[in-house]
C-alpha cells in the first residue's frame, strides 16, 4: 500500500516553475533558476538545492575606515564582491589614522606606526650614532694635553742647553792664551799677566 501510494504522488507531482524539477526534488519550485545542479549564483539563494547559499563565492573583506588600503582586523565581513569603504586584507593595527599601516616608516612617537608589534624600534641606535657622544668627540686623544704639547721635553732639554754652552768659557781662558805661568809675578793666579808695570819691574830686577 506504501509503494502504491509514493508511486502515485511521482505521477501527480507538478512542476511549477517548469525547470524540469517538480516539488519533490525542487527546493523552490516557484523559481525556475533553482533547481538541483543549478549553478550558484551570488544572490544569497541556495540556487542547486544542497543546502548551502553562495557556497564557492563568498570572500572576506576588512573595512578600511582611514582609506589607507589596510583594513581593519576585528570587523570582517562575508561578500561576493568588495564592498566600498572595505578592502581584501586585514593588515591595519590603528584604522582610524592613515598613516599608519604596514609599510609606514617608524617614528619616536611611543606608536607602533609599522602594525609590526614593536614600538620605536630602531630610535635608540640612530640617535646614539647621529649624536656620536662617544667616538666623534674626541676628548681624550685629540686635544694632545700631554704630547703634542711638548711642554717638558722641548724647551728643557733639546733647546735651552744652559749647562753645557755656558761651560765654554773655561776651556777659551785657558787653552786659547798659550801661556801658562807657574811661579813668579806673571802667574796666572794671583799676578799681573802681561800688564806693563809688571814688564818693568821685572827687567829691573834682572839688571
Amino acid at each position: 500500500m506504501t509503494i502504491l501510494l509514493f508511486l502515485l504522488s511521482l505521477a501527480f507531482a507538478q512542476d511549477a516553475d517548469a525547470d524540469g524539477f517538480d516539488a519533490s526534488v525542487d527546493c523552490d519550485d516557484s523559481n525556475e533558476n533553482v533547481y538541483p545542479g543549478a549553478v550558484e549564483e551570488c544572490d544569497d539563494i541556495d540556487n542547486n538545492c544542497n543546502d548551502l547559499i553562495d557556497e564557492g563565492l563568498l570572500k572576506t573583506y576588512w573595512p578600511d575606515l582611514d582609506g589607507d588600503g589596510f583594513g581593519d582586523p576585528l570587523s570582517p565581513i562575508r561578500a561576493c564582491e568588495e564592498q566600498e569603504g572595505y578592502v581584501n586584507n586585514n593588515q591595519d593595527c590603528d584604522d582610524s589614522i592613515a598613516e599608519i599601516h604596514p609599510f609606514a616608516e617608524e617614528i619616536c612617537d611611543e606608536i607602533d606606526n609599522n602594525c609590526n608589534f614593536s614600538i620605536d624600534e630602531g630610535c635608540g641606535e640612530e640617535t646614539e650614532e647621529d649624536t656620536g657622544t662617544s667616538e666623534d668627540t674626541g676628548t681624550s686623544e685629540d686635544t694632545g694635553t700631554s704630547e703634542d704639547t711638548g711642554m717638558s721635553e722641548d724647551t728643557d732639554t733639546g733647546d735651552s742647553n744652559t749647562t753645557q754652552d755656558s761651560g765654554d768659557g773655561e776651556d777659551s781662558s785657558t787653552e786659547d792664551s798659550g801661556i801658562e805661568y807657574t811661579s813668579g809675578p806673571l802667574k796666572k793666579e794671583g799676578g799681573c799677566a802681561a800688564a806693563p808695570l809688571c814688564i818693568l819691574l821685572l827687567f829691573g830686577r834682572r839688571r
